[in-house]
């Protein structure tokens, strides 16, 4: 009986110590939301846009009356307008559903059986981490943290409880979310095959929801495929850039610091041999993880895209697991007592997460994304002081999300299918536009002005936000010309005015006038030679793709 009493006393003690430990995920969790509330990066803004027409009645698109798959999220972006049209806005909604992915996942191996279950001190540990990594904070409110928190469930739950079921549901609604997931789906169910020897019928089940996204998506605008392939296909088919594992590394670099990124690597290959050595990558867990960081790895590289950082939130999980790992187990060699391992895992892992740590702090309740105040103020002007018409832009997420009456004209083929086929020149006078966006990031990549069409624009405002060190932005409007047979950029500009501070309403104007130099007839005739040699090489998807150049925006 006393025996009895004692194993009721420890396992009492450490169901109590288990409760701090997730209460203290869930506080680091509440720290990141008050830090970055509604915050998130440019491209996000593009689905965010897509919800708030669906909560306004005007269905799933970017612009009005034009149904374009121009976001990689599509049942993300439904679930948010839905939960927008009953509750609050997009933005908010992506803030939340962002740290309940990156909760869920942090909390998954609680959800293994105890023979399972890793070390609750190693959970608590990957647990912070992923709640505190510049790259997951930076990608807030996108579909990727709560893709990863559901593929992380929907593994605890087949591979380490046999609910086949319940884990199917939550890999497909990981697939309908952002459909690049099927390969999760994909591969666990492939790790279920093979673990039981039969095929996994309840799983597969629980994963028709997301066949039945692709089918409505199909129906609703032609094509599961997003165009944000073919504008992606086109920035890759003419980068001067690095190569796509140099930019990898340049981000890991610019999110840990050089420091931090080495630390990183060697910790996870320090986790990765002791991995090996006892036997647990053996664990179905951890064999389906590493096939679905491979397969992400080369998928994105054989369909011809630029790096991007929210393709490889699953690679980071997967490198910030490992390093984990290897410190507690450094730790376990160098220390005997509880405490003192403890201070040593720390030590080990703080030159990976110092300069995460130290983004946080300097950076509380700042958008993460050095754009957003600049790109807000420019939607704000666009929907509060023009009339509503077409803007053409690169950049459109921020600045599109607050300016929803407008219709936007994206540069990059991104949610405009004439741009991606004909070139920016060509849209531009295909369309003319009422408004131009000219941001000064893009001068000397993406000629916007040298490619306008009408003969007369006016600078409306040149909005300029210093503590971002982007530069300036410029909002063109058209004097209404007739279209000129040229594409070439007109000699003369007329009155102009400059805005600064952190409203449009506010600010200084100084007026001033200026010219733009007369693009180059020869530039713009190899331009289009060699857009017409590019148009027999997207085959893969049957639709032809434009030359320009990457760049890879750093802030």
């Amino acid at each position: 009986m006393g025996k009895a009493s004692a194993a009721g006393a420890r396992e009492g003690a450490s169901a109590g110590r288990q409760v701090v430990w997730i209460v203290l995920i869930l506080g680091v969790a509440s720290c990141v939301a008050w830090a970055f509330w509604g915050f998130s990066y440019d491209d996000a803004y593009i689905t965010y846009r897509y919800s708030l027409h669906l909560a306004e009645g005007d269905g799933l698109v970017y612009n009005p009356d034009e149904r374009v798959l121009g976001t990689t999220a599509p049942g993300y972006a439904f679930v948010l307008g839905i939960l927008s049209k009953l509750f609050g806005t997009p933005v908010a909604w992506g803030t939340i559903l962002g740290l309940g992915g990156l909760v869920a996942a942090a909390l998954s191996p609680w959800l293994l059986k105890p023979p399972q279950r890793p070390p609750v001190g190693w959970i608590v540990l990957w647990g912070v981490s992923l709640l505190v990594a510049r790259w997951h904070v930076e990608l807030l409110g996108a579909e990727t943290l709560p893709v990863l928190g559901a593929a992380c469930l929907a593994s605890a739950l087949s591979l380490g409880r046999g609910r086949m079921l319940s884990g199917g549901l939550l890999a497909g609604l990981a697939a309908s979310f952002r459909f690049d997931a099927v390969l999760i789906c994909g591969g666990l169910g492939l790790a279920l095959w093979i673990r039981g020897r039969r095929f996994p019928w309840k799983y597969l089940m629980g994963t028709l929801p997301a066949g039945l996204t692709v089918l409505a998506v199909t129906a609703y605008y032609g094509s599961p495929l997003p165009q944000t392939l073919e504008g992606k296909q086109g920035e890759f088919a003419d980068r001067s850039t690095a190569s796509y594992g140099a930019a990898e590394w340049s981000w890991l670099v610019r999110d840990f610091g050089r420091v931090g990124a080495v630390a990183l690597l060697l910790a996870a290959l320090v986790g990765l041999v002791v991995l090996v050595r006892s036997g647990v990558w053996r664990h179905p867990l951890v064999a389906t993880a590493v096939g679905w960081v491979v397969a992400v790895e080369i998928f994105y590289r054989s369909i011809r895209v630029p790096f991007s950082p929210w393709y490889h939130v699953m690679t980071v999980t997967l490198l910030l697991a490992w390093a984990a790992w290897g410190c507690m187990s450094v730790a376990n060699a160098l220390a005997r007592r509880t405490p003192t391992r403890s201070a040593v895992t720390v030590v080990l892992m703080a030159p990976i997460l110092w300069t995460s740590v130290t983004f946080l702090v300097a950076g509380f309740g700042e958008p993460p994304d050095p754009r957003w105040r600049i790109y807000r103020q420019v939607g704000e002007f666009l929907s509060q002081e023009t009339e509503p018409g077409t803007v053409a832009m690169v950049e459109i997420g921020v600045a599109g999300y607050f300016a929803p009456r407008h219709t936007v004209l994206d540069l990059v083929g991104l949610v405009s299918p004439v741009a991606a086929r004909h070139g920016a020149a060509e849209a531009l006078r295909r369309v003319g536009p009422s408004y131009v966006v000219d941001p000064s990031l893009f001068h000397g990549r993406f000629p916007i002005l040298q490619q306008l069409g009408p003969p007369e624009w006016r600078l409306l405002r040149t909005f300029e936000d210093p503590a971002s060190g982007r530069g300036s932005v410029r909002v063109w409007e058209s004097t209404g010309g007739p279209p000129s047979q040229s594409t070439a950029l007109p000699a003369r500009i007329s009155a102009s005015s400059t805005l600064t501070g952190d409203s449009p309403s506010t600010g200084k104007c100084v007026v001033s006038s200026g010219q733009v130099q007369i693009a180059s007839l020869a530039v713009e005739a190899t331009s289009r030679a060699f857009a017409e040699w590019h148009r027999g090489l997207d085959d893969w998807c049957g639709r032809s793709i434009r030359r320009r150049e990457f760049v890879l925006v750093e802030p």
